[in-house]
Formats: structure tokens, sequence, C-alpha cells
């Protein structure tokens, strides 16, 4: 396969990955949207608000954060696959090894290690603190967990790696036109 064939190739797949990531993306923010059920909270608090009961607002607070809790990881992860979308579409459009996608790359690395975290460590010790009132020290270290934020660094790494090859292709191209003004 020529080098032109399998632009065409990668900038096709592109286009179908980013028309893909526009639709996880979308169903994972609707998801989210299930998940916190915010009409009861914000009945609550409402009501609450104009009786002057600041104990409601209080309680419906409290509600909004123990359904916020269990979702952090997810929050983060939509971030992610909007980053993965963005780079696709900058793909299908011909910019291969460029810094806007070593960024992209960057985000969707620190975004996939972020959400671990939040699943291993702040949902446990958030949902203690909140649910029992007393906080404490909570780990959650599920194998799956740790392979996202493992790979999530990875991407972190592979963004940083790319980034630099972007800067040595883009001096590589420079000195190329300034060759071919010479000839």
């Amino acid at each position: 396969m020529s080098d032109a064939s399998l632009d065409k190739h990668i900038q096709s797949s592109a286009r179908t990955y980013a028309i893909v990531g526009l639709v996880v993306t979308l169903l994972l923010a609707l998801n989210l949207l299930r998940l916190l059920n915010l009409i009861p909270f914000l009945s609550a608090a409402w009501n609450g608000l104009f009786a002057g009961d600041l104990r409601a607002v209080i309680h419906a607070l409290g509600d909004l954060a123990a359904r916020l809790i269990p979702i952090l990881p997810a929050i983060f992860y939509l971030g992610g696959a909007w980053a993965a979308r963005e780079m696709f579409d900058q793909i299908s459009e011909g910019e291969m090894l460029t810094r806007a996608n070593a960024k992209s790359l960057r985000k969707i690395g620190a975004s996939l290690f972020s959400g671990a975290l939040a699943a291993a460590l702040f949902v446990p010790m958030l949902t203690l603190w909140v649910e029992g009132g007393h906080g404490g020290f909570s780990l959650r270290p599920e194998p799956q967990t740790l392979v996202i934020g493992f790979v999530g660094l990875a991407l972190t790494m592979l963004g940083d790696l790319m980034h630099k090859a972007a800067g040595v292709s883009a001096e590589r191209d420079s000195l190329k036109a300034e060759m071919h003004e010479f000839v």
C-alpha cells in the first residue's frame, strides 16, 4: 500500500471513528444526565429555597453530591471521548502528525488516568464522607480501573512523543521548503 493510499485509508477510518466518537459522547452524556436524575433535586431545592427552609436546600445539595460522586469517573471519561472525537476530526482532515493531535492524545490519556484515579480513590472516600458522615480512607483498586489508568498514562506518554515528532516533522518540512527554494 502506497503512502497516499494509506493516508486516504487513515483519513476514511478517522471520519468513521469521529462519528462513532460523537455518538459515544452523546450517549455517555445522556446516560450521565439520566443517572443524575436532576428533576427531584431541583424540585426539592426550589421548594426549600422559596419556603426559606435552608435545611431542605442543604439536604437537596447533599442528595446531588451523593448522585455526582459515583459518576465522577464517567465525567472524566466523557472528556476523553470528546478529545478523541476532536483528534479523529483533525485526522480525517489530513492533519496527522500535528501538535494539536498530540495535545488531544495527552488529553485522552489524562482523562483516562483521572477517571481511573477517581474510581479507585476519590469515589470510595467521598462516598464514605457523604453517606457515613465521618469520612475515612478507602481504596477500590479494581483490575479494570488499574488497566484504564495505566493505558491513560501510556497515551499521555505517546502524546508527548507525538508532540516531539510533530516538531521534528515541521522542522523537516521547513528545511525541505528552504532547500526547494534554492534548487
